[in-house]
């Protein structure tokens, strides 16, 4: 397996020609076009509607994703329906609306009629692009993937991605959000909802894990990873959504956790590889 780093929260991971995409916002690096044109498939995960975590213009790579995988807050069936919609009323032959007009075909028309003259539904959409919209506990195996909907402590959920070889975990916004200066209710809040929601995971076994180590936090900064990372089993450690300064592991966690691997990306389009 390779992962890149996108931006934010957002990486690819490579699994034969398969490509995870998580919380897409910017890749400025263009690595999704470099796969696309490589003939990756893309399988899409969305773990809430922040701005920062999804995007619409994700589906402008609609006739290369094969499945997408989102929390229920998330407009992801409406987006991809609007999308569907614009290129089939556009009549364009362009080879990328092509192969979208064509996917609904085969999947639900004969090849003689025209999409136009039928009832384009989001059932139908949801159909051919293997769309599945998830909530907090869910398990749906589709795709040759078991994914796992987790709690979040903001937004949405995390993902715990299972591909048979491999076991995935995105954290979304999941995290210990103890801002300094906050008012002692908002501190024992966010303790106790990151205590809630972190229970799930004890015990889980996880070859990469992406979690947020958020700069603005300050002296909290690690304090989720350090929590999290003792109550779950973690080849390969990834932190995310900085919103500042690149995380270096301060002498706590290092004293902590000695045997733990790590990746720090610095900017978009770094990778590792040979994730075994």
């Amino acid at each position: 397996m390779k992962v890149t780093y996108l931006e934010h929260s957002g990486f690819v991971i490579e699994d034969g020609k398969r490509a995870y995409v998580f919380d897409y916002w910017k890749d400025p690096a263009g690595v999704i076009d470099t796969l696309v044109a490589q003939g990756y498939e893309l399988h899409v995960f969305v773990s809430h509607i922040h701005h920062d975590h999804y995007v619409k213009s994700i589906f402008k790579y609609l006739p290369y994703i094969h499945s997408v995988w989102y929390h229920e807050d998330v407009p992801a069936l409406r987006d991809i329906f609007k999308e569907v919609q614009a290129i089939i009323d556009s009549k364009k032959t362009d080879a990328v609306s092509n192969v979208v007009v064509n996917r609904i075909k085969q999947g639900c028309f004969n090849e003689d009629q025209r999409i136009a003259d039928e009832h384009l539904t989001e059932e139908v959409v949801q159909q051919v692009f293997s769309l599945h919209s998830m909530a907090v506990g869910d398990t749906v195996e589709a795709d040759n993937l078991t994914v796992t909907m987790f709690g979040s402590t903001d937004e949405g959920g995390s993902f715990l991605v299972d591909t048979g070889t491999h076991r995935i975990f995105h954290a979304g916004d999941l995290n210990w959000w103890h801002w300094s200066g906050d008012t002692p209710e908002n501190i024992a809040e966010a303790k106790a909802l990151k205590e809630k929601e972190f229970a799930p995971l004890l015990g889980l076994s996880v070859d990469i894990m992406m979690f947020p180590v958020d700069a603005r936090l300050e002296v909290a900064r690690e304090w989720g990873a350090l929590e999290v990372l003792g109550m779950m089993n973690t080849k390969l450690f990834i932190p995310m959504h900085a919103n500042g300064p690149i995380w270096v592991p301060s002498d706590t966690f290092q004293h902590t956790y000695p045997n733990q691997r790590y990746w720090i990306p610095e900017q978009p389009g770094d990778a590792v590889e040979e994730v075994k």
